[in-house]
């Protein structure tokens, strides 16, 4: 798309200076074998997005990125760290939107109904589910921009600087543009039922993305699972579904689509943000992340079929989550590698690795739900990232 490519040219200006900071460990396996799941899947749908040439797409405006790129650097802003994780990342958060669709488009191609074309008939995957993967990955990357943005009337922001504002204006923009791009390619594809589910996942990412339950809340595992769900489910839930709608298939196979999707978003989502504490964070991502969730809801129990939470908070670890509670406190106020340090091992106490289980369990509904599909390579392959996703 090139919106997309854009974007990404802003920040290839300055891949020097961001590559001179470790990035954050974002794949949840051992390097193997999410790349053997990655490029077996690639095989098998060709490449997940279509990206021009910068330099033909922006001209002679390159030069004029490159001053907008430094005043970025400069600011500090959490922008550029999301920019970062989009583009310069090569961990399970890469495409794997896009290139989950595209497996499910050719998973259901045995199944779709007779197109009245010969020629789309023949066609594994449609281009216009080709064109709905790209969507897909749009919108990721704009709520993943949005979320960049920095709440100027927090009573700790310290006094923002002319270049800070900009970033935070940039955040701002930049995903409305993306949003913007990716609704325009969606209204492209000319089918209203495709318009609806893919707006009603715009609305359920931005909202899950922006609700971050208090640390402190009796409900917070409940409120965080929600939040997930409409984070990390509904995107991948609702292209996958509409896939279907746009092969022809009856409702039956896009509930079957839609199911896939969910759980293995919402895997994905949990096992990204169980890995965390395993670098550096910011005090937003640590307290908002799977670990530190199930930790302090030590107690509760899940359930991933209903999405429901039963139990109580266990008494016995009260001290140590009253202690959690005020490490949290402390690293938003200052945030230091010792800090965050306290942080893991008062996780580790309260069991916060109970977050992989959920996420496995996701993986494994995911799995099932495959099982009315024909037997194909790419059905196999969609098992295989489920597995690979929520299996560290």
């Amino acid at each position: 798309m090139r919106a997309l490519s854009a974007a990404r040219a802003v920040f290839r200006t300055c891949a020097p200076i961001l590559h001179t900071t470790p990035p954050r460990m974002l794949s949840i396996l051992p390097r193997g074998n999410w790349t053997e799941a990655v490029s077996r899947a690639e095989e098998l749908v060709g490449s997940p997005t279509s990206l021009a040439n910068f330099r033909s797409l922006l001209g002679n405006e390159v030069g004029a990125l490159d001053v907008y790129a430094k005043r970025l650097i400069s600011s500090q802003h959490p922008f550029l760290e999301a920019a970062k994780d989009l583009i310069l990342s090569d961990g399970p958060n890469r495409q794997f939107r896009g290139l989950c669709v595209l497996l499910m488009s050719k998973a259901l191609a045995p199944t779709r109904r007779k197109g009245e074309q010969d020629g789309a008939a023949r066609e594994p995957i449609l281009p216009k589910q080709r064109a709905l993967a790209e969507i897909c990955e749009l919108i990721h990357a704009a709520t993943q921009v949005h979320a960049a943005t920095v709440n100027m009337t927090g009573g700790a922001m310290r006094v923002p600087t002319d270049d800070f504002l900009f970033a935070n204006k940039m955040s701002v923009l930049g995903g409305d543009f993306l949003l913007a791009s990716a609704c325009t390619a969606l209204a492209r594809l000319h089918n209203v039922r495709v318009v609806y589910l893919m707006s009603a996942a715009i609305g359920e990412s931005m909202e899950g993305r922006f609700s971050q339950p208090a640390a402190t809340s009796l409900t917070l595992l409940e409120d965080w699972i929600k939040d997930t769900h409409l984070a990390g489910g509904s995107l991948l839930a609702r292209g996958c579904e509409a896939v279907a709608v746009l092969a022809g298939l009856d409702d039956d196979t896009q509930a079957v689509a839609h199911t896939f999707g969910r759980h293995l978003g919402i895997a994905h989502e949990i096992s990204q943000s169980a890995r965390v504490l395993d670098g550096r964070a910011s005090p937003k991502q640590v307290s908002g992340c799977a670990a530190v969730v199930f930790a302090l809801s030590r107690g509760q129990v899940y359930d991933s079929v209903s999405g429901a939470v039963h139990g109580s908070l266990d008494i016995d670890y009260s001290q140590q989550r009253t202690a959690l509670v005020t490490a949290l406190e402390d690293y938003t106020k200052r945030p230091t590698s010792d800090g965050l340090s306290d942080i893991r091992d008062l996780v580790a106490i309260l069991n916060g690795a109970s977050c992989r289980v959920a996420a496995q369990a996701h993986a494994a509904h995911a799995i099932a739900a495959l099982a009315p599909l024909a037997p194909s390579e790419a059905v196999d392959a969609l098992r295989r990232m489920a597995a690979v996703v929520a299996n560290p």
